[in-house]
């Protein structure tokens, strides 16, 4: 334990560098009465640090901290913890901008990880929670009763989820969109399609009716949409006509 600076009343006070016992942390910077209080940069025996604003002793205000494997985040703090707004570059590649309370993603933020998601909205607790948008870096297929998505070679194949997210999960009313054209709208509980939607699919599906984890209403049939061509119109123009689909043919015996 060791002190080198000014000193008022026997108490550090002005500019001073303390070093703790145990030599684990050092702090360097302005001293009020005997506590951190200023402007100061504070020392880890990992090699980390904080260089900000400090208040009775506690990091508080803005600041920048420092990891050892170069990640990083600059903004507010509080008694220690990130806390306000702020912006995290780690060294995975995962970046992340905007509020935080007790060192997590809370209230609206920007959110990209490493292989390119991205997710825009409200967090709590690290998770999206409440209205939101996430990018995905996945292509996805829909047929008529399951998702199927796989890991897009391309990231100008992205799948879409814009709506409402209950613990990292979409949960309420949404909207899914595939590059391939495929789509739903409706709701979700738990990250599953579940109530009323509607599907849309490649093939020129349509379903609009009742979702039951995932699955569709067996009762309620699906419908394909056709283009007929009418007389002075090429097939893009014709009007869009909705017809069942045909029941499927029965097995050979």
């Amino acid at each position: 334990m060791s002190y080198v600076g000014s000193v008022q009343k026997r108490l550090r006070h002005g500019q001073g560098t303390y070093t703790f016992p145990g030599g684990y942390y050092k702090y360097t910077g302005e001293w009020h009465h005997g506590k951190m209080h200023g402007h100061g940069i504070f020392f880890l025996g990992d090699g980390s640090t904080y260089e900000g604003n400090f208040v009775d002793g506690e990091i508080q205000g803005s600041g920048l901290r420092r990891w050892p494997d170069g990640t990083t985040y600059s903004g507010e703090f509080f008694r220690g913890e990130m806390h306000g707004e702020g912006a995290l570059i780690a060294s995975s590649g995962k970046k992340y901008e905007g509020s935080w309370r007790d060192n997590q993603y809370s209230g609206y933020g920007e959110l990209v990880e490493p292989d390119g998601m991205t997710y825009e909205g409200t967090f709590e607790r690290h998770k999206p929670h409440g209205l939101g948008k996430k990018v995905y870096v996945w292509l996805c297929t829909l047929f008529c009763e399951r998702l199927e998505c796989v890991q897009s070679p391309s990231f100008a194949d992205k799948c879409v989820y814009e709506g409402m997210w209950s613990d990292g999960l979409s949960h309420g009313q949404g909207r899914w969109v595939s590059p391939d054209g495929a789509s739903y709208e409706g709701s979700w509980a738990h990250g599953l399609r579940h109530g009323p939607g509607k599907a849309k699919w490649t093939t020129g599906l349509l379903y609009d009716g009742n979702w039951t984890h995932n699955i569709r209403d067996k009762i309620t049939k699906c419908f394909a949409i056709t283009r007929l061509a009418m007389d002075g119109t090429t097939p893009d123009e014709a009007p869009l006509v909705f017809r069942e689909e045909p029941p499927p043919a029965p097995p050979v015996p």
